[in-house]
């Protein structure tokens, strides 16, 4: 099977306060088509850079990323439209990631009008992406600061669903939700990946979350991939000091 995603040696620095960062040092890994792969790492690792990185909504410095075969490291304005088709970023911020000036129903929708459907067709497929999100239909007309965390997080994915992707990296997509309403967006996109079969990039702090969703797991550390390897080898045999360091966290609180 052909990978879906590779990343091969993807650098990404910054200056501040006249030193350079290295925020994501070489990473190189690939997804496989209806792929979960976590990423973990404590704050500061790099994991929120390499996902804006991988949705090409900031350029590496070097390396190159490739979907589905086609080098996307270097597209530009209209040429990555149809990279958006395919792949998609889902951010912790929920309520943020809407203009609070308008509806739900017209965030969800946006990318159908682009795509020249008309009003009808439009309000028809955006109720239907949030029934199958979970959300009432009803909720279309309600503006972002009149949902609650969820239910945001909900639409989100509903969004990003629009677009038909292949590929949804979830940026710390449950971070800011409690613990309830974190297992039930789990439960939402485990069905949603079983229904459609899309592969995804799953960044999280939370290393049970990872445990229990993912397939495979990447560990970063100071930018770079300390360790990588399935979930339950990671997990049962850590072999590198910076995941047995996330992991004794985990077992603490």
């Amino acid at each position: 099977m052909k990978p879906l995603l590779e990343l091969r040696n993807v650098t990404k620095a910054y200056t501040a306060r006249h030193r350079t960062v290295i925020a994501v040092d070489e990473v190189s890994f690939s997804l496989l088509p209806g792929e979960i792969l976590g990423i973990m790492g404590p704050s500061g690792s790099g994991k929120s850079t390499l996902a804006r990185l991988m949705a090409r909504l900031e350029d590496v410095d070097q390396g190159e990323i490739r979907l589905e075969g086609e080098a996307i490291t270097r597209l530009q304005g209209r040429a990555l439209r149809p990279v958006y088709d395919r792949l998609q970023l889902v951010f912790q911020d929920h309520a943020g990631s809407f203009n609070p000036r308008r509806t739900i129903g017209d965030g969800v929708g946006e990318s159908m009008r682009n795509e020249g459907a008309g009003p009808r067709e439009t309000r028809e497929r955006t109720e239907e992406l949030l029934r199958q999100c979970g959300l009432s239909p009803e909720l279309a007309e309600r503006y972002p600061h009149q949902l609650s965390g969820g239910q945001c997080q909900r639409a989100a994915i509903a969004r990003a669903l629009s677009h038909q992707p292949k590929l949804i990296i979830l940026d710390e997509a449950t971070s800011a939700l409690d613990t309830t309403v974190q297992q039930e967006i789990i439960s939402l996109l485990a069905r949603l990946q079983r229904e459609r079969g899309m592969a995804y990039v799953f960044i999280c702090h939370n290393p049970a979350l990872i445990k229990n969703f993912c397939q495979r797991v990447i560990v970063l550390d100071k930018g770079k991939i300390a360790e990588q390897g399935t979930v339950e080898r990671v997990f049962n045999q850590p072999g590198s000091q910076p995941a047995k360091n996330l992991l004794a966290a985990a077992l603490s609180i």
